[in-house]
């Protein structure tokens, strides 16, 4: 009987994890839908966003203030851009350009949590 238990607790632990990694693709799929529009602009490619990343930027913020909040944009954003350079400079101008305040850390070296 003991060992059905801990069979079931197993069971149970993983579904849970699976119900996680799950959520977190459907979270990053939005983040992955919206923040490469911004990438030429923070890799140097352009001088200046596009209108569509500043839109993206503008609903990234939505979701990160009245959603699943700025760790999770964070960790999505980490995860899509690794090994991608970006520009630090550009990073700082991307608020100031698309006339916003970023409610979610962008950097080389993101601490998702202190966001």
């Amino acid at each position: 009987m003991a060992r059905f238990v801990s069979y079931l607790i197993l069971i149970l632990l993983m579904s849970s994890e699976l119900i996680k990694i799950t959520s977190v693709t459907s979270v990053c799929e939005l983040v992955f839908q919206y923040f490469p529009d911004c990438m030429d602009f923070l890799s140097g490619k352009y001088y200046k966003p596009s209108k569509r990343c500043c839109l993206h930027i503008f609903k990234l913020n939505l979701i990160a203030r009245h959603g699943i909040g700025p760790k999770w944009i964070c960790w999505c954003i980490e995860l899509m851009v690794t090994g991608w350079p970006m520009n630090a400079t550009r990073i700082q101008e991307l608020p100031v350009k698309c006339h916003t305040r970023l409610s979610f850390p962008i950097s080389e070296r993101m601490d998702c949590n202190k966001a």
